[in-house]
């Protein structure tokens, strides 16, 4: 998620989850703030997402001039390379290394429906494997734009980037109409499962 403000304590625990095999999906200005609000320089898991904040920008509309392409072929933009699709506000990273980069940021400048998209050489998707975890990183607001558009390319995109930062496997899938939400919750020596359907 979009967890924007975290302390240098939660940080800390964040990486040391991920350092032990866990899987980590952030998005947009995950780690940018400080515990107060206040804006760092970087962010936070710079060392977990393997690159540094560069800028941000506002797209106000997100079918004029924010869009990315699938540059790379990866499980998680499995069958969608070449696809350019929208986004929402978006930051500008510059990441560590390239090999980590699955789609590219496209500029198209403002109030112009026909000037052909420039490719920009900010990722869209960026994926790194932080010693023993996995790391997913999309440096937009990928929630709240599938919650607004609903493109069915996200969806796919999300559960791909679920499936290959969980090196385990799922702990456990459900077969249900697509209204249906599932949360597992997990106490000492019992799981619980709640399901909210939504239909």
């Amino acid at each position: 998620p979009n967890a924007a403000c975290l302390s240098e304590r939660q940080i800390s625990a964040i990486e040391k989850y991920v350092n032990n095999g866990g899987g980590l999906i952030a998005t947009h200005e995950t780690s940018l703030y400080d515990e107060k609000g206040e804006r760092k320089k970087d962010f936070g898991l710079a060392k977990v997402i393997n690159a540094q904040f560069h800028s941000l920008n506002i797209v106000k509309d997100p079918w004029l001039n924010g869009y990315m392409k699938i540059v790379k072929d990866h499980p998680i933009t499995k069958d969608l390379q070449g696809l350019p699709m929208p986004i929402l506000d978006h930051l500008y990273v510059e990441p560590n290394e390239e090999s980590g980069i699955l789609s590219k940021i496209l500029y198209l400048p403002h109030n112009s429906y026909f000037s052909p998209a420039r490719e920009t050489k900010y990722p869209g998707i960026l994926i790194n494997t932080f010693r023993k975890g996995r790391v997913v990183f999309f440096p937009f607001a990928f929630g709240k734009f599938y919650r607004d558009f609903g493109i069915v390319e996200c969806r796919k995109i999300l559960e791909n980037a679920v499936r290959w930062s969980s090196r385990d496997g799922m702990p456990i899938k459900l077969e249900a109409p697509s209204s249906v939400t599932m949360y597992l919750f997990e106490q000492p020596n019992r799981q619980i499962i709640h399901l909210v359907n939504g239909t």
